[in-house]
């Protein structure tokens, strides 16, 4: 995921972007928690380019991308009646931060035990 905005004014710096996940089971049981709790949107990354021959500076922006993980298990804490083994749809909800452009890419679900991660 990544912030788009290139619009942000050097007042707009600070303001980092912030919005909630939710995830819902086959039972319609949902659960939330904001990106902030793994970490904000970096804002665009800004510099200059110069073209030689040519000495003039030419401002450029660009996105950069952050690999986002949350633990079902986490979910499950915010929604003890969620079933994640159930899950069934995914969903992003821009409520934490006023405006803003986001790009997304390459959503997945990955089996902990699979990788390694704590055994049952």
């Amino acid at each position: 995921m990544a912030d788009w905005n290139d619009e942000k004014a050097n007042r707009d710096k600070d303001v980092l972007v912030d919005l909630t996940i939710n995830v819902e089971d086959k039972e319609g049981n949902v659960a939330s928690l904001p990106l902030s709790s793994e970490a904000y949107l970096l804002p665009m990354f800004e510099g200059n380019i110069i073209k030689w021959p040519f000495t003039t500076l030419q401002p450029t922006k660009e996105p950069v991308f952050q690999n986002f993980a949350f633990h079902l298990a986490d979910l499950k804490r915010a929604n003890p009646n969620f079933q994640p083994e159930q899950l069934s749809k995914i969903g992003f909800v821009f409520d934490k931060t006023k405006k803003g452009t986001v790009l997304i890419g390459n959503i997945g679900i990955q089996n902990e035990y699979v990788t390694g991660g704590n055994t049952p």
